[in-house]
């Protein structure tokens, strides 16, 4: 509702459509200050974390360590590390695509592809990113 009425409020100052094309970037960034609903979160949040606890596993079984995940509990030889809720990354996630969305609508030089390549490209970036910390977590218990 925050963006529905600051949008009215252009259209009341600026004119019906040539103040909402001058101003429709800064409105949709709004829409990355609100929160996720609850029914969208948790099955983002859960899929995060199986995917953090398996990339993690994977890569600490490449390093050559002896490891298993079971649940969303990595073992590492005698080290129990455990990917919790506020590993999964979905924090990270959102910063990630929040700062792809900013630069690709200041770059208004460069072709539309290129803009869109910088966007599609937050989420994995903030994947291997969540990955990392969770193996250099690891590692340092280990």
């Amino acid at each position: 509702a925050v963006v529905i009425a600051l949008t009215g409020v252009v259209v009341m100052f600026c004119g019906r459509w040539t103040g909402v094309r001058w101003a429709w970037p800064g409105l949709a960034f709004l829409l990355f200050a609100l929160p996720l609903p609850n029914r969208v979160e948790r099955p983002v949040s859960m899929g995060l974390r199986n995917v953090a606890t398996d990339a993690g596993t994977f890569v600490f079984q490449t390093l050559g360590l002896p490891a298993y995940s079971e649940g969303n509990r990595i073992t590492i030889g005698e080290t129990q590390l455990e990917v919790a809720q506020a590993c999964a990354g979905l924090s990270m996630l959102l910063t990630f695509v929040a700062l792809s969305a900013a630069l690709a609508l200041l770059m208004t030089g460069r072709h539309w592809v290129d803009r869109l390549i910088v966007f599609a490209a937050a989420a994995p970036i903030a994947l291997a990113c969540n990955v990392a910390r969770i193996v250099v977590t690891g590692l340092v218990y280990h």
